[in-house]
């Protein structure tokens, strides 16, 4: 069956929904209806909405803040109060605007979590709540060494029937210069790389009934789990037979533990890549309005190309690695904290720097056609691109990335790309091919028609005019094919 699914991203520099509320202007004022109906009149059955720099991450107080709170919380849950205030407003509004515009349907909010400036809420569907099983949340730190979470990501995993979905909210390095631009491709993999989600617990691997509390919005119920398998506005997954989703939902190999394990995956957020233009030019483009021009000098747009090359040194294999954490990390760095379901990693990135990347991380990736203008840098409330003394370079910073289906069908699908990309003098291979290093033999795209979860088609790519923030809103709709077994008839065919 095909699925929709909506991806919402957007830095909103600080700002409150109440901002959005107040404001005289109708692309700020109906912003959340405009961004979360935009696959009117289909309607998703997943939402996705990340946000980044819900706090405000230039201020000294905020920073201090937020690493007193990673070292407190523990010992006293009462420290982040404060912090977590500004993430609840967000998810009140998301759920009341999810509510108001979808008044004959019902969603679950499957959950939220956020990361210092992070914030990311997943909502389904009621029509699909019950094949909702796995549900795990991942987080990662690249910023101020790996300690601090103002750049960084979050990975949100479930299984729908037998497809599973990974879905990565972040915020990669900023700057425009070539060290910037390392330090992105850097954070990259390193998020990539050490999002670990963590094995299901023997429980979940017997016959169950679905639970059916797991907070629908305008359903009613309750969104706290107190039994210890998630944390706050995570929905209780139904008990299945995960014995056999293992190897029905995950692809190449994997049990679902890393990134790449699943059939379907999505990077999105404040990217960060800019444009190898001076502001001069890239103006001058932008006045054109010569898109096609200026995506020749994104540099996320080279990499996924592969006519750009990292340059950082080291000798790590990124993208497809096992995960790696620093030396000597505890089971809490490398697990979290067990009771609330999320795994968090601390990162050595004194290390992770020395690390070469011999692949770009995300080269597996797609990107569906942008036919809009950068979205960043704005004077906030004006239609004009950065006038303050830094004058930065207009850029795509807010981007949404996928990756859908085993190796085998995404060597069907990209085989005259990568023949292309191989003439061409292509510097990165495609991580989703066999992992056996430069004498393996490709993936037979034959194959491909044995298993079509995880293809995925974009359906739109597009910015939003609410101008309150330095960024415009993007969003990416797409139609997500995943399958669904019968295992009564499964069970029935094998034994013939």
């Amino acid at each position: 069956m095909d699925i929709k699914v909506l991806t919402c991203s957007w830095n909103i520099d600080a700002l409150k929904p109440s901002d959005l509320a107040e404001s005289s202007l109708d692309a700020n004022r109906y912003h959340l209806k405009r961004w979360l109906t935009a696959l009117s009149p289909d309607r998703p059955d997943i939402l996705v909405v990340g946000l980044q720099e819900v706090v405000d991450l230039e201020s000294k107080k905020m920073t201090v803040k937020s690493l007193w709170k990673s070292t407190t919380s523990k010992k006293n849950p009462n420290s982040a109060q404060n912090i977590s205030k500004r993430y609840q407003l967000w998810q009140d509004a998301l759920v009341q605007t999810v509510r108001r515009v979808f008044p004959d349907d019902s969603y679950a909010v499957l959950i939220c979590h956020n990361l210092v400036g992070l914030f990311v809420c997943v909502f389904v569907r009621d029509a699909h709540h019950n094949g909702i099983q796995g549900l795990a949340v991942s987080q990662v730190k690249t910023g101020l060494g790996g300690l601090h979470g103002n750049k960084g990501g979050i990975g949100v995993r479930f299984v729908l029937y037998n497809t599973s979905f990974c879905f990565v909210v972040s915020h990669l390095a900023a700057g425009e210069s070539d060290s910037n631009v390392e330090a992105r491709d850097r954070h990259s993999a390193t998020i990539i790389r050490n999002l670990y989600f963590r094995p299901l617990p023997p429980e979940y691997h017997t016959l169950g009934p679905s639970h059916e509390d797991g907070g629908a919005v305008g359903g009613g119920g309750d969104n706290d789990d107190d039994n210890g398998d998630g944390g706050p506005c995570m929905a209780r997954p139904a008990l299945l037979d995960l014995n056999n989703i293992s190897l029905d939902a995950f692809v190449d190999g994997g049990e679902g533990q890393r990134y790449l394990d699943h059939a379907v995956c999505f990077f999105m957020g404040d990217l960060n890549y800019r444009l190898n233009l001076s502001r001069e030019m890239a103006m001058s483009l932008i006045s054109a309005n010569k898109i096609e021009r200026l995506l020749e000098e994104d540099q996320l747009n080279q990499r996924l190309k592969g006519t750009s090359a990292s340059t950082s040194g080291g000798s790590s294999n990124t993208g497809v690695s096992s995960v790696e954490f620093a030396e000597g990390a505890s089971d809490e760095a490398r697990y979290g904290d067990e009771k609330a379901g999320v795994t968090s990693t601390i990162v050595d990135e004194t290390e992770a720097d020395k690390r070469d990347l011999p692949q770009f991380p995300l080269v597996s990736f797609k990107e569906a056609p942008i036919a809009f203008l950068p979205t960043y840098k704005y004077d906030p409330g004006t239609n004009n691109y950065d006038t303050s003394d830094k004058q930065r370079v207009p850029a795509w910073c807010d981007r949404v990335l996928y990756r859908g289906g085993s190796g085998s069908l995404r060597a069907g699908q990209q085989s005259k790309e990568s023949a292309a990309n191989s003439s061409n003098g292509t510097l990165w291979p495609d991580v989703g091919q066999a992992a056996g290093g430069a004498g393996a033999s490709p993936l037979d795209p034959a194959s491909a028609a044995a298993d079509i979860q995880g293809q995925i088609q974009p359906l739109h790519y597009r910015r939003y005019e609410c101008n309150l923030s330095d960024h415009r809103p993007i969003s990416a709709g797409f139609s997500v094919t995943v399958k669904s077994i019968s295992r009564e008839e499964r069970a029935t065919v094998a034994q013939q």
